[in-house]
């Protein structure tokens, strides 16, 4: 069994991401959502204050205490 599927916090951040992913990626400069052990990271491809505040309302409505991270990654390509 792995670590995350061990630790209940991350269960519970894994179905957060799943319920939210549709409405995170349908925001411009989303490049992906991922689960770090014990918070929701973001991956953007350009950083901005209204981008990360409309981030911060979607994951808190879905999970009031959710640490949550941001990563300016660029976009994402397929190799």
């Amino acid at each position: 069994m792995s670590a995350m599927a061990e630790n209940p916090l991350s269960r519970r951040l894994e179905n957060v991401r799943s319920r939210i992913e549709d409405e995170l990626f349908g925001l411009e400069d989303v490049a992906g959502v991922s689960v770090k052990t014990s918070e929701v990271v973001v991956y953007l491809v350009r950083d901005s204050s209204a981008l990360r505040q409309n981030i911060d309302r979607i994951v808190h409505a879905a999970h009031p205490n959710a640490h949550l991270d941001f990563e300016v990654s660029g976009e994402f390509r397929a190799l």
